[in-house]
């Protein structure tokens, strides 16, 4: 596996001024962070999405919505799975609106896991 020192960067003239400000903070400048604790939470940040939208400039358009661990705020939080069920629902069609709205893409993961036996498929 070749790592960042052993490469060799052969530019051409004005690139490597371009280069030097291409930065960890340069790079992260342009994402926008909300951490939620709960579903409430989740909730009001994704309604507050619209507002994000509509306000952002062309120089820096929106393009992307990821929402990390969504269904973790919901699986302890409710014991009406009916109820949980129909909420999530409204939350994923209420995205694709701003999604076909604002012509971004959002995408939901999820934390996976599995327990490796060695009886396991």
């Amino acid at each position: 596996m070749y790592k960042l020192h052993d490469c060799v960067l052969i530019c051409l003239p004005g690139v490597l001024d371009s280069l030097e400000s291409f930065t960890v903070q340069s790079m992260l400048s342009g994402i926008h962070v909300q951490q939620v604790s709960d579903c409430t939470d989740l909730l009001a940040v994704l309604h507050q999405i619209h507002d994000l939208l509509d306000s952002q400039t062309q120089q820096s358009p929106i393009k992307l919505i990821v929402v990390d661990g969504m269904a973790s705020l919901f699986r302890h939080s409710f014991t009406n799975y009916g109820l949980r069920s129909k909420l999530l629902n409204s939350l994923m069609q209420g995205m694709l609106q701003v999604a076909c709205h604002h012509q971004i893409a959002v995408v939901f993961t999820n934390q996976m896991a599995r327990r490796v036996t060695p009886d396991a498929p």
